[in-house]
């Protein structure tokens, strides 16, 4: 019965391209001759053609994007309340897309241990504090409920004689 291709090493020539050779240290064994073609697993050949990690910090980019979106929907969900629901899709697609690009184009990156998210929590406690105050003031400006408690405190109570202009 003829090998399946994921049996075990398949020379490059069978893919449609010529055998080239191994990349890095020879694998233990007997010695080859040295006009046989070296034979490569399938994730091999994949392996050469997918990109390295970025050296530079490819995370800087991502929480700054999360940052803008956060601070956008956090100071102005009063003026529009579907704001969160579209940033939720937009989420929602960026990582399906960022996700289909790891798997896909490049090589896993590497892993390394972070006590936290760093400054960027103290950028979103100070975001997080200025969409407070900038709700309040757009709810401020644009009711009547500070006309209303003005009149109240300084007339009466019942608001017997508040024209609502």
């Amino acid at each position: 019965a003829p090998a399946r291709p994921l049996d075990g090493p398949v020379p490059i020539s069978t893919q449609g391209a010529p055998a080239r050779p191994l990349d890095g240290p020879v694998p233990p064994g007997p010695p080859l001759p040295p006009s046989a073609p070296v034979m490569l697993h399938p994730w091999e050949e994949q392996f050469s053609h997918l990109q390295a990690w970025p050296q530079i910090d490819v995370f800087f980019q991502g929480y700054l994007r999360a940052m803008i979106q956060y601070g956008f929907i956090t100071m102005f969900v009063a003026s529009f309340p579907l704001g969160p629901l579209f940033a939720l899709t937009h989420t929602l697609f960026i990582i399906r897309f960022d996700a289909i690009k790891l798997v896909c184009t490049m090589r896993r990156p590497p892993a390394f241990r972070a006590d936290g998210i760093g400054i960027w929590q103290t950028v979103m406690d100070l975001v997080g504090l200025a969409g407070v105050v900038t709700n309040g003031l757009v709810i401020a400006v644009t009711s009547n409920y500070i006309t209303k408690w003005v009149y109240a405190v300084s007339y009466t109570w019942d608001l017997t004689g508040f024209v609502n202009a």
